[in-house]
């Protein structure tokens, strides 16, 4: 939001209204035409850039979710055919909208929980918040959690679910063989999935039980014991050691 520089309002106190409304529409159309060079200028950088990497600067820096139309203005001397081939490497397609690929965002701590998150919308929309807040609460880090959810979904207290942001109906109804091909993706991501989550629950169940303190068996003392032949050596020695005493208290002699 545009904010009047105080030394402005210092000025516009001594001035006329009309001068002001001049002064002010001077400065609203200069902060336009920054705004404007400066995207032309990005743009043209952006387009010097390999068309995957020109995908990824996008998706990563810019906007992590988009229409595939808007996608086409940063190709312009590209066919749909190209972009569409290259996209899958960059993002994923949920409800004919491209989301960044969460492999491009993080090392893996988040991948996995977002990609759950994701699947689960390409299932459904809304989708209610006890099926995705188990995965919600892996984010661990609550401003990265804010982070990862604000551009996807919005959290619907009344409804208790989740509304993903939004859709592109117009993609899914003109690229039919796009969407059946990422809904395969899909199917096998999700049994990645799966299988990565239960073995990250198995991993943490070993974990636990092997830090937990030995705790010694109670029973006869050791030289007490007695092995399947009879009495142990330590018993055995202890047995000596008394009637040796006993004996020469009463000063008898063993032969």
């Amino acid at each position: 939001m545009f904010k009047i520089p105080s030394f402005l309002v210092i000025a516009f106190s001594s001035t006329s209204f009309l001068d002001c409304c001049h002064y002010l529409n001077f400065i609203m159309h200069f902060e336009i035409h920054v705004t404007y060079l400066f995207t032309c200028f990005y743009n043209r950088e952006m387009l010097l850039l390999p068309l995957e990497e020109r995908l990824k600067k996008w998706f990563t820096e810019v906007s992590g979710v988009n229409r595939f139309d808007a996608l086409k203005d940063l190709a312009p001397t590209c066919s749909e055919v190209e972009i569409l081939k290259m996209l899958p490497e960059c993002a994923y397609l949920v409800r004919g909208l491209w989301v960044c690929k969460s492999s491009l965002l993080f090392d893996g701590v988040y991948s996995g929980p977002m990609d759950r998150i994701l699947l689960e919308f390409t299932k459904r929309d809304p989708v209610p918040s006890n099926i995705l807040e188990p995965f919600i609460n892996l984010i661990g880090n609550r401003a990265m959690r804010d982070w990862i959810l604000s551009p996807l979904c919005k959290r619907r207290q009344i409804l208790k679910d989740h509304k993903f942001i939004s859709a592109d109906l117009s993609f899914i109804k003109r690229y039919p063989h796009i969407v059946n091909e990422q809904e395969c993706a899909w199917s096998a991501r999700e049994t990645t999935l799966r299988e990565s989550l239960e073995m990250s629950t198995t991993l943490a169940k070993k974990t636990m039980n092997s830090t937990r303190p030995n705790v010694a068996s109670k029973g006869p003392h050791s030289n007490m014991s007695k092995g399947r032949d009879g009495p142990s050596q330590g018993s055995d020695d202890l047995a000596r050691s008394v009637l040796g005493t006993v004996f020469t208290a009463n000063k008898v002699r063993s032969c």
